[in-house]
């Protein structure tokens, strides 16, 4: 459950406004003892100090705690919630009050989630930050169309945390029946949970930040000439600051503290220290005639600490034109098209999307038996992390676009089309460390070498009219096709002769729509539902294996792509021209009626393909519950069953392959609201000012996907599911 509460003031003269307000939330997790708070509190003030002189300042802090009886980090999260749904129901979570080890139950599990939250273990989360922002403008009366702003901000977070992983005690159970899984109540054995493993890891974390800027505007008509100046400055600089340490082997029981771990296990979990600066220097310049011709020259002058002195400042022009078409003579005849307006920029962009400091070595300190012997005496030595690059500068990309925008039948109907070219150079490079011999004992530097190619249509189609009923409807569609591939890029030439993913590397000048990793696999031939059809298979593939397995009734037998005979990783190969949707788009509808509204937002996707995901493939046993589409696999019971034997060859390899692909159609609806304004003739008699009901709801229903076993926007079934969320509304004045 959820509760929220806000409480806001505000007030003023014609010199001088305030505001105040603050809100707390508290939202329960789906598992016990998971809770998580919200604090909030805003405030701020403008004020008109002397004419055409404003003063802005607002100031915002927030808190937020969280607690949990179960790990937050995604990785243990899946594998909680994996034990959960994945142990059959005959295996009881507890007998008599003790646990069930369930480390014989699955490789996944390796634990009891209900011992897990009974054991003591939490994971605390506090983080605080706060915002400070200050603007003076400046709008002189005796300089019209000139404007000056200053502005500046400053935040700050901090952050601690605390995971105590305490020991716990499992039960294994003395178990009977023909296949032994029928639990009795005679414990056999114990097993410690944690043991040496204990924990307790305190980390705290601090950073702050500021961004500072100046703009000057000037802005002027004359006659059909119309022209837009500005010019500033800016700079930011961000630092942070982060430490973890850790104690293991817990030493006395039920006790959170450091003290009680053994103190020889102190271990420096992790020291992080980041710097950042930017400076910039930017321009733009607007001009139109008639508002029909339209131009505007950008460019930012920035530098970046990413970089060594010499390549510091990068130069990044741009330049967009416009024409207004509806707007000449000629058009003024086609009262069908309200308004066309034709686009086009062309620039370039420039990117330090890169970890600091790469020009500058960096070493790390060993103090195990793993540095450098003086006779036969190990010592600490110095290890290099990083290898320096001086050279490394600012990955660039020269854009183009071209767009049309338009309104057609009285600006019922608008349409817009967008077109854009990308090309990457100086792309930040990772991959000539392949080239680098293992005993070298260090990473190839990053350098800007790589290149690419993007490209990209976009559409918009909307529709929107007041019926002569007074309904208004409002509906708007977004679609659109893209792609892209690397032309330039480091690699191993001597990994070009094995062309099985993901050895083969080398994807220079290949599309991404059929590229890419999702779409490497075998190519499915046939089911063997028969020993008949196993001994016809055989009789034409005489020396046909599956992982050097031969094929037997139940499985699946896929394409030798490589002529070998036998089916190996070395036969996985693109499976499909294209495995992008055929069209996708995203689709919002509102429809009015006097005081009542409702709006809805669809997602729509058409074609492509997707993949049963890995642990999907997983095969059931009598110890691990898996996904229900399992009930259709062959058997001699059902020899057409839509799925091969548990013990499938390429099944147990987890080979993706044709056979696993499915149509990517989905269709569904994201959220809808729906809003209603009581009107004034009913809130007189109760003496209230005005009210207003909403009710909403988010991940309301999938209407067509390509998996029932999970959710369409997870990867996995093992992912925590998307909650549906329903909430109502009340707002009103007094």
């Amino acid at each position: 459950k959820m509760e929220r509460h806000n409480l806001s003031i505000s007030g003023g003269s014609e010199k001088i406004t305030f505001f105040a307000g603050g809100s707390y939330q508290k939202e329960d997790g789906n598992y016990a003892g998971m809770s998580q708070q919200k604090y909030s509190f805003r405030s701020g003030f403008n004020t008109q100090i002397i004419d055409g002189l404003k003063a802005d300042v607002a100031f915002n802090v927030n808190n937020t705690k969280t607690n949990s009886q179960n790990s937050l980090s995604d990785d243990r999260d899946q594998n909680f919630y994996q034990t959960l749904i994945t142990t059959p129901q005959w295996v009881p979570i507890q007998i008599n009050g003790l646990p069930v080890n369930f480390s014989n139950i699955s490789a996944n599990s390796n634990t009891n989630p209900l011992a897990i939250i009974n054991s003591g273990y939490y994971q605390k989360q506090n983080n605080s930050n706060y915002s400070i922002n200050a603007s003076l403008n400046y709008a002189p009366e005796y300089f019209k169309g000139f404007s000056a702003r200053v502005q500046i901000s400053h935040s700050g977070t901090s952050s601690s945390a605390q995971e105590y992983r305490p020991q716990y005690t499992l039960y294994d159970f003395v178990r009977t029946g023909n296949n032994a899984l029928l639990y009795t109540e005679d414990v056999n054995t114990t097993f410690t949970m944690a043991g040496s493993n204990s924990r307790i890891s305190p980390s705290l974390g601090k950073g702050s930040s500021y961004q500072g800027n100046v703009v000057l505007q000037y802005s002027n008509n004359f006659g059909n000439h119309a022209v837009n100046l500005m010019v500033g400055a800016e700079q930011s600089a961000s630092n942070s600051e982060g430490l973890a340490v850790y104690w293991t082997n817990q030493q006395l029981l039920n006790l959170d503290e450091y003290w009680a771990f053994d103190q020889s296990s102190f271990t420096n979990g992790g020291r992080t220290i980041n710097e950042a600066v930017k400076r910039s220097f930017f321009g733009r310049f607007n001009y139109d005639y008639k508002k029909k011709y339209l131009l505007e020259v950008i460019t930012r002058v920035d530098a970046s600490s990413n970089f060594a002195k010499g390549n510091i400042w990068g130069v990044f022009p741009t330049v967009a034109t416009g024409w207004v078409v509806s707007d000449e003579d000629f058009f003024k005849d086609l009262n069908y098209i309200s308004y066309l307006k034709l686009r086009a920029n062309y620039g370039l962009v420039g990117e330090d999307r890169v970890s600091a400091r790469l020009w500058q070595d960096r070493f790390s300190v060993d103090l195990v038996n793993t540095g450098y012997l003086y006779g036969e005496t190990p010592v600490a030595s110095l290890n290099p992390t990083i290898i320096a690059n001086p050279d490394i500068s600012w990955e660039k990309h020269r854009t183009f676009n071209f767009g049309i925008e338009s309104r057609w039948f009285d600006n019922k109907l608008s349409f817009g089309f967008e077109y854009y070219l990308r090309n990457s150079y100086d792309v930040f490079d990772k991959g000539n460390d392949e080239n680098f011999p293992m005993y070298a004992g260090f990473k190839a530097p990053v350098v800007n070498y790589q290149k690419r190619k993007g490209w990209g249509t976009e559409f918009s189609l909307g529709y929107q009219n007041t019926f002569s009923n007074g309904l208004k409807l409002s509906t708007n569609m977004n679609f659109g096709y893209s792609a892209s591939y690397t032309t330039q890029m480091y690699f191993n030439k001597f990994q070009l002769w094995d062309f099985s993913y993901p050895d083969w590397k080398v994807e220079m000048g290949t599309d991404s729509r059929k590229y890419n990793s999702s779409n490497y696999g075998l190519i499915y031939v046939d089911m063997l539902r028969t020993q008949q059809d196993v001994d016809n298979f055989l009789a034409k593939n005489p020396n046909y294996t599956i992982d050097g397995k031969v094929p037997q009734v139940g499985w699946t037998v896929y394409e030798d792509t490589n002529g070998d005979g036998k089916i190996t990783e070395k036969d996985l190969t693109t499976m499909f021209d294209n495995t992008s949707p055929v069209f996708s788009t995203g689709i919002t509808v509102g429809l009015a009626y006097k005081s009542f509204s409702l709006n809805t937002n669809f997602r729509a996707v058409f074609g492509g393909k997707v993949f049963y995901e890995s642990q999907a493939m997983t095969a059931p046993t009598d110890k691990v519950n898996v996904p229900s589409f399992w009930e259709d696999h062959w058997s001699l019971e059902n020899p057409d069953g839509r799925f091969p034997r548990y013990d499938d060859a390429a099944m147990m390899k987890k080979w993706n392959s044709t056979f696993w692909a499915k149509d990517g159609t989905t269709i569904r609806i994201n959220n809808m609201v729906f809003n209603w304004a009581v009107p004034k003739t009913f809130t007189d008699k109760i003496n209230v000012r005005s009210l207003k009901l909403m009710l909403s709801g988010n991940n309301l229903w999938t209407i067509v996907a390509p998996f029932k076993h999970r959710d369409p926007y997870s990867s996995s079934l093992y992912n925590y599911p998307t909650i549906r969320t329903i909430s109502f509304g009340l707002n009103f004045g007094i």
